[in-house]
């Protein structure tokens, strides 16, 4: 019999199972616990996706098409009881890393810290701390992140207060009673004894080069003089230099990046899957060039790219639509287009745009450097995307060659009737692992209770705003597996979901995780759209997952449906659908009308005792130029009249104003220590910047349409602003 516990095993859902082992942090459960993913990775499992160890757990990933979660927890716990031989047998198996520090000075700038706070001299601190046995307990935090069990207790000193923006590559560092070191350029709050010259990660190195679970650690203390250079990690993959490309970036949105299906299969590296955070559009895209499912595309965030073709090719465009258009011809959501060398492919996004993220895949797919296995950038780690960062003007991306045919014999894409608003429908959950720790009050408010999407939401997750959600016995759990979809409860009560940009392991306790057959749908909220949740089973789940199809409108339906009509909040009727008006009805009258530029309107149905007048009065129009940012929605001048209601908007005078160029958090200066950019009374010039805008943990320039004088400022610093809001009032230059 083994000495160790019996797993406790829980669906998260379809695709992930999480076995855990024991409750507290100890170096034989964690030696066990890697015997066991040696074991099970040589039986070879079928439908076996990736094996995610941490202290005290294990985390399975599996594809649902291959096997059942219920038969791989029957193989993890037959496997486990199996290891029968005595914890002391598991060491042998051990590999022994030394590591060389260079500790204190600029390599160890909080050594004199932790020496104050522990009563012990500087020496004593690096004495005891190299002296030391350590074993890898869990990877995670970022990709090659080893945190390690064996700091002497007497060494032990809480997280700083303030955490650090930028932790240099290589750094040791000692947080609670925990010591790692930092394998990438990353923030953190650890305290910092020493840094190592070896790179702890590089993703063009094999996995054996890496840290990873049990395996045993020394620290070797060196002069800092006979240390080689602290390297920086190289990270990111560029193309080769060359003037050769299909795709050329003339403005680049947000966060448009390279994406593909992302990295599964490598968690247990701390790397994270990624990947395209709408699959179903990515998907529905290549199907429709007869691509393979997983070739790369372009994927932005809330403000498309403009695209200059170099070459002829067929592209499509899927997920959200800003309105595309091909050298001022409109271009559809699932429309394939052939393009000729020159054409520029821009948008002009209107302010009642459905949706968060769309794609642009191209017939061949983007030819990018593959880095672990995908063309995909990592956004956080710096690699992959063919620059390692998200794309910036004049970048140019090539093109796998293909040929010219468009027929695919994929399985159907479905276009649904339409976008779709993806707050509509409840997001189905199923219990989380830490289920217990929340009492019926905290689940009744938890789906209950509507909540709002952050504006510092972003790729990692979603944080949401609403009433607070409270656990029994604190937030904090020994950190374990993640998956996309969990929702994590913070301290104070804040959800945050997280997305395929997500760490691998984490600490906080964790009331449920959204299904995957509503991942997609996640990724096109917007900041401050709207999220309630409902509760299924994992027998749901899998049968949702299960009957899903790609949809060129963003995320994955189902063949009859999504299945989740029961769970609508309120109605989303297409023109030939609903013979009544909705404010959704006016809002595509007003884009269409601004797409033709129509400065007046008037419509008056007496049967339904509507009259709609719409005045454009001096905006500016839509078409002045190929690279002109649009006059937003919100300049419009609108009554709606509908029986006895009246509606009147006033405006601020636009004849001269800064718009906002997206949504966000509106910045008046570069840095809180800082001036304003601008003042009212400055005068300014064309493109000067005026301010920024922060959305999704990135800043963006607002820049000046045109030179003139500021007359006023409208928007206070830090405050949350619409897509098209008047920002300044302009006088502009005669």
């Amino acid at each position: 019999m083994t000495a160790f516990e019996r797993p406790h095993i829980v669906a998260l859902g379809a695709t992930s199972l999480l076995a855990r082992f024991g409750d507290r942090i100890e170096r034989d459960l964690s030696l066990r616990i890697a015997r066991l993913v040696e074991h099970l990775d040589a039986q070879g499992i079928p439908g076996l996706i990736d094996l995610v160890p941490a202290y005290t757990t294990l985390l399975v990933q599996l594809d649902p098409v291959t096997t059942r979660g219920d038969e791989i927890a029957e193989l993890v716990e037959s496997t486990w009881s199996a290891l029968d031989d005595g914890p002391g047998s598991d060491d042998q198996h051990a590999r022994t890393i030394e590591i060389p520090v260079v500790y204190g000075g600029d390599a160890g700038p909080d050594l004199d810290a932790v020496a104050g706070a522990t009563g012990l001299t500087p020496d004593e601190v690096i004495r005891r701390h190299s002296d030391a046995d350590y074993t890898v307990g869990a990877l995670g935090f970022s990709p090659g992140f080893a945190f390690l069990i064996g700091l002497p207790p007497e060494l032990a000193v809480p997280r700083r207060a303030t955490p650090r923006t930028r932790v240099p590559a290589g750094s040791v560092g000692i947080g609670g009673a925990q010591t790692g070191i930092y394998s990438l350029p990353t923030p953190g709050g650890w305290s910092l004894i020493g840094r190592t010259p070896r790179t702890m990660f590089d993703p063009e190195r094999d996995a054996d080069d890496m840290l990873r679970l049990g395996d045993r650690v020394r620290f070797r203390p060196i002069d800092r003089d006979d240390a080689p250079e602290f390297p920086e990690p190289a990270v990111a993959a560029k193309l080769a230099e060359s003037d050769q490309g299909v795709i050329e970036i003339v403005e680049a949105g947000v966060q448009t990046s390279v994406q593909d299906l992302g990295r599964p299969g490598q968690g247990r590296l701390g790397i994270t899957p990624g990947g395209a955070v709408d699959r179903g559009a990515l998907i529905a895209g290549n199907r429709l060039l007869g691509n393979p499912d997983g070739a790369a595309a372009l994927e932005w965030t809330l403000l498309p790219p403009a695209i200059r073709f170099r070459e002829p090719c067929r592209v499509v465009a899927t997920g959200a639509d800003p309105g595309w258009r091909l050298d001022g011809r409109p271009v559809a959501i699932g429309e394939v287009v052939t393009v000729a060398a020159g054409d520029v492919l821009q948008a002009r996004p209107a302010a009642g745009m459905l949706g968060a993220r769309g794609y642009l895949c191209v017939a061949g797919g983007i030819d990018v450097p593959v880095v672990r296995g995908s063309r995909a950038l990592d956004l956080a780690a710096g690699f992959g995307g063919g620059f390692g960062r998200p794309l910036r003007p004049g970048d140019l991306l090539r093109v796998h060659p293909t040929e010219d045919s468009p027929e695919s014999d994929k399985l159907v894409v479905t276009d649904t009737g339409g976008p779709r608003d993806p707050s509509l429908e409840r997001f189905r959950v199923v219990r989380g692992p830490q289920a217990d720790r929340f009492g019926a009050e905290a689940w009744q408010t938890f789906l209950s209770s509507t909540f709002t999407v952050d504006a510092q939401s972003n790729r990692m997750g979603l944080r949401l705003n609403g009433p607070a959600i409270l656990q029994d016995d604190g937030a904090d759990v020994i950190s374990e597996g993640l998956v996309t979809g969990t929702i994590q409860v913070t301290g104070s009560g804040q959800p945050i979901v997280l997305m395929p940009g997500r760490a691998t392991i984490g600490g906080y306790t964790r009331i449920a995780t959204v299904i995957e057959a509503d991942h997609d749908r996640l990724g096109q909220l917007r900041p401050g759209a709207t999220i309630r949740f409902t509760e299924v089973s994992v027998e749901e789940a899998r049968a949702a997952v299960l009957g899903m199809v790609p949809s060129v409108y963003g995320g994955l339906h189902g063949e009859r449906g999504s299945g989740a009509s029961d769970m609508t909040d309120r109605p989303n009727p297409t023109p030939h659908e609903d013979e009544t008006w909705t404010p959704n009805g006016v809002i595509r009258v007003i884009r269409e009308l601004a797409t033709h530029d129509i400065r007046s309107f008037s419509l008056r149905v007496q049967a339904v005792g509507l009259e709609i007048s719409i005045d454009r009065g001096d905006v500016p129009s839509r078409n002045a130029g190929p690279m002109t940012a649009p006059a937003p929605d919100t300049g419009d001048h609108l009554r709606v009249d509908t029986g006895d209601q009246h509606t009147d908007s006033e405006q601020p005078d636009t004849t001269g104003a800064v718009f906002a160029p997206l949504l966000g958090t509106f910045w008046r200066r570069p840095s809180p220590e800082a001036p304003p950019f601008v003042e009212a009374g400055d005068r300014i010039e064309t493109g000067q910047t005026v301010g920024l805008i922060e959305v999704m943990k990135t800043f963006h320039d607002v820049t000046a349409p045109q030179a003139g004088v500021i007359r006023r400022v409208l928007v206070d610093d830090g405050a949350t602003v619409e897509y098209g809001q008047v920002l300044m009032e302009l006088e502009p230059a005669p």
